[in-house]
């Protein structure tokens, strides 16, 4: 700053430039010329202002608009909006709004103005520091009363705060538009009850935007439902903001002399951020029968959210407060040596929140803390030490009961074996116990060969302090009763450990799909380390691929929409990793803390079972035959009446023989547990089917959505088998080795019995052929034959064949594949070959006979029969079955 002549000239930033401006102490508002506004616009914001100003002379000139920036003068960083004239003298004009956000000091009587930089602030405060400690100290009566007064004026304000604007910059112009998801009456009145109150409080407005995502409904944890807006696709569009997070080591340096500490959480933090007028369109989103609407607040979900909520508290709080307070994503710490130096500070941060027209929660600040969990430490006025919640999942892992868990055991710690001194010594005594033919039998030296092995996973060099110039990698997985997560990084010398967690599995938890289970493990870990991972790009490694299915399933619903939805605004990617090298999160799943970890000491049922037969011969229900046990079906009519009794750890075979094999076919809920319940039983069996099914990975990736007919067409009942004969072709498929590149179907309407045939080309005379060979001279010529309107069906030769052998032709109306029975044949077909086939798509037509076997031997849901007994009068014998291998005979009914 310099005097010109009579002029203050001062020279100050704006935005990444440097600009001059004439001081004026006696206008209350900075205003910019039109030209200068112009030059400077790309730093800032135009802002649309309805106003006159009144200048010395005594007229008045209404301004063009507003131009708001943030500017940087004596240390000092703060936001002003200019308002623009058609004409300024020297361009800018600084008014009392930047003199105020300068901190300067204006004295009437001595025509003396002083503007104190950040440095000189700093060596007064060290020139005074020895005095503060003879101040008195602040009674509680006067920090409650503080703190009441504080809270009503936070209470009071209104609008959106100043500190910054989000804009969303897009990597193309290609509107994102997605339809939305129906909903029934009950969920839509939430919905529109919910925008009605948005709107109410002006978060959202009407939009006439290209873009549209679809609203999802979110049930809480407290029963309630909250409207959330799927911006995945708008997401994965996006350019990232690489704003930096602050590094925690500095953050917990500053934090070693505090004696009082107070945490501030901001209501509602995003809808308190504008979002830029032309980035609006980018959030807008469908309500069903009410429009399009878009937000002006930030709202949730979005991926650069977290970036510009870290910008904007940096711009509050200001390097000028450190080390007394600091903003690390949505917290802010306020420290102090002494009380009366925390209350001080609580003061200028109060200040500065209430300039930047931040509104906080009272009910979730703590203040005058003398401890503090915080970035994985406890911070106290004794110092900091590590939280110990960070090696509590290892600490309380519980002693192993067998073999095999001193075998995970230990596959865990040989991770980690290369930072573990003498690990071969530590590990000797469990070493022993898994050797072949050793009988388990735990002692003291096993014991304390455990508790050396967990002492050294907990400690250096395992365990290490973040490196924030290193990517982060999180694994997890999830077991029958609990889950786990550890949190490392890669160094030159290996994989280090920054913290491990686990927890059990709730009841209703247990009771998930193992694909569900693995999501859960996921979106906790991600959660658990959040003050590691937000702000970062890093990487999930599980041993399931459960989060691409998560993360690109179409209509999100219920948990599986709360974890969706949860994961939008975290850069991650996804990395496989075999279940038998994902050992360190594998074992903290299957051992979660000892105190929580149900202890399974009770006798299986088949043991029960068992010995209440031993103890009453005379039971009719359960018998036994050489080691197994069977149970009699209440079904007189049942061709298996015998069922074989499951122990639990055969049960995962049973399953994936019946679903998994080729001959089994990936069939649905219905048909696996059918066609398991024909020859065996164990209690909760449809339970575990349906866990079982909804978990397969095949499944997930291969099976489409299934959707009913929109109405009945073609509704003539066929009253015997074959009497009505349903064909389509399938295709094309690719070239088989045979040259094939077609599937015949054909199914007995009555039966559901499929006969399919893979030719070379989709013509009449392949279709005539087959048909006449498989049909015809097999099962007799049936009076109905409904196809689609495809020429090989409508076709001249086709009609006289079907004529010569007394054969109605019935015809699909054009464009409703749905009304022949075929077309969910040919769907579920598809998949199965992709199933099966895997890679080698030329190798298709071989696996015709066992999709042939698998259909026919599955029970129809509307037949409530196989086609197999309805055509054959028996069940069709799957080969090399658990049930054959146990049971002596054909285990028919007698």
């Amino acid at each position: 700053m310099r005097c010109d002549g009579y002029q203050i000239v001062a020279q100050f930033g704006i935005g990444c430039r440097s600009a001059k401006g004439i001081i004026d102490t006696g206008a209350t508002r900075s205003t910019i010329s039109r030209n200068m506004f112009q030059d400077l616009r790309g730093e800032g914001q135009w802002i649309r202002i309805n106003a006159e100003i009144s200048l010395a002379d005594g007229s008045r000139r209404k301004a063009i608009g507003g131009f708001g920036a943030r500017v940087e003068f004596g240390g000092r960083r703060f936001e002003i909006t200019f308002m623009i004239l058609p004409n300024v003298d020297g361009g800018i004009l600084l008014g009392m709004d930047f003199l105020a956000g300068a901190g300067s000091t204006l004295r009437c009587g001595g025509l003396e103005l002083e503007i104190r930089g950040v440095e000189d602030e700093r060596r007064k405060e060290g020139r005074n520091k020895g005095e503060a400690t003879t101040l008195r100290e602040p009674s509680e009566e006067e920090i409650d009363t503080f703190l009441e007064e504080n809270k009503r004026i936070f209470e009071n304000m209104e609008g959106v705060s100043n500190a910054a604007v989000h804009r969303i910059y897009l990597k193309d112009e290609k509107p994102i538009k997605q339809r939305y998801y129906p909903r029934n009456p009950k969920q839509q009145a939430i919905i529109d009850e919910q925008v009605d109150e948005l709107l109410s409080l002006g978060l959202i407005e009407r939009s006439r935007s290209p873009y549209s995502a679809p609203v999802v409904l979110v049930r809480k944890k407290n029963n309630e439902w909250r409207m959330c807006i799927d911006y995945r696709l708008l997401n994965d569009r996006t350019e990232k903001d690489a704003y930096p997070v602050p590094r925690m080591n500095f953050i917990l340096d500053q934090l070693r002399e505090a004696k009082f500490i107070s945490t501030i959480d901001l209501k509602s933090g995003y809808w308190q951020i504008p979002v830029e007028e032309k980035s609006r369109q980018y959030t807008a989103f469908t309500v069903p029968g009410r429009g399009l609407f878009q937000w002006t607040v930030m709202p949730f979900g979005l991926t650069t959210a977290p970036a510009t909520f870290q910008r904007a508290l940096d711009n509050i709080i200001g390097p000028e407060m450190e080390p007394f307070a600091f903003a690390y994503l949505d917290d802010i710490i306020v420290i102090g040596r002494t009380k009366e130096e925390h209350l001080a500070k609580l003061k200028e941060v109060f200040s500065r929140l209430q300039r930047a027209n931040l509104r906080i929660n009272p009910d979730k600040c703590k203040f005058f803390q003398k401890e503090l969990k915080y970035l994985g430490h406890v911070v106290s006025d004794q110092g900091i030490r590590t939280d110990p919640e960070k090696v509590e999942a290892i600490r309380d892992l519980p002693a192993p009961k067998t073999t095999k868990e001193v075998h995970s055991f230990l596959g865990m710690a040989s991770w980690y074996r290369r930072f573990i001194p003498k690990f071969t010594e530590q590990a000797g005594p469990l070493q022993e116990l898994i050797r072949k033919g050793k009988k388990f039998e735990w002692n003291k030296r096993h014991q304390e060969s455990f508790d050396s092995l967990k002492e050294s996973l907990t400690k250096a060099p395992v365990l290490v302090f973040p490196d924030f110039s290193r990517q982060f990698k999180l694994q997890t997985d999830a077991s029958d009763v609990g889950i786990g997560a550890v949190l490392t990084q890669e160094t030159e010398d290996g994989e280090h450990v920054i913290s491990f967690a686990s927890r059990k599995l709730s009841k209703a938890e247990q009771n998930y799909s193992a694909t569900e289970k693995e999501c859960l493990a996921i979106h906790w870990g991600i959660g658990k380390f959040k003050m590691y991972l937000e702000g970062y790009h890093f990487i999930v490694v599980t041993d399931h691929m459960a989060l691409r299915w998560l993360n690109s399933i179409k209509s999100p619903a219920g948990r599986i929409a709360r974890w969706a939805l949860g994961l939008q605004p975290y850069q991650f990617e996804v990395q496989y990793r075999k279940g038998k090298l994902n050992v360190v999160a594998d074992t903290l799943s299957r051992a979660p803390p000892a105190e929580l970890k149900a202890i399974r000491n009770t006798e299986s049922w088949i043991d029960r079972k068992n010995r209440e037969l031993q103890e009453d011969p005379g039971n009719t229900e359960y018998r036994r035959e050489g080691k197994r046990l069977y149970k009699l079906s209440k079904d007189r009519w049942d061709q298996h009446p015998w069922k074989l009794c499951v122990p639990e750890e055969e049960i995962q075979q049973i399953l994936a023989e019946n679903h998994c094999q080729a001959e089994a076919g990936h069939m649905g809920m219905f048909k696996t547990a059918r066609r398991i319940r024909n020859k065996y039983f164990w209690p909760q069996l449809t339970k575990d089917v349906r866990k079982f099914v909804r978990s397969c990975e095949s499944c997930q990736q291969y099976k489409v959505e299934q959707q009913k007919a929109a109405g009945k067409m073609l509704t003539r009942v066929a009253e015997a088998p074959w009497e009505t004969v349903c064909v389509d072709f399938v295709g094309p498929l690719p070239r088989s080795k045979h040259g094939n590149t077609t599937l015949l179907v054909m199914v007995d309407k009555f039966s559901k019995w499929v006969e399919l045939a893979a030719i070379r080309q989709a013509t009449a005379d392949s279709f005539l052929r087959v048909f006449r060979e498989r049909i015809v001279t097999r099962y007799g010529a049936p009076k109905i034959l409904i196809s689609d309107n495809g020429v090989q069906f409508t076709g001249r030769k086709t009609k006289k064949e079907m004529e010569r052998w007394g054969i109605r032709q019935q015809f699909t109306a054009p464009y409703t594949p749905q009304e022949n029975p075929t077309e969910r044949t040919n769907r579920t077909i598809k998949t199965m070959i992709a199933q099966i086939t895997g890679e080698d798509q030329t190798n298709w037509d071989n696996k015709i006979p066992e999709l042939m076997l698998a259909f026919n031997s599955s029970t129809s849901e509307s037949t409530k029969y196989s086609p197999a007994q309805i055509v054959l009068g028996k069940e069709l014998r799957i080969p090399n079955t658990v049930f054959d291998k146990e049971t002596e005979g054909s285990g028919l009914k007698e």
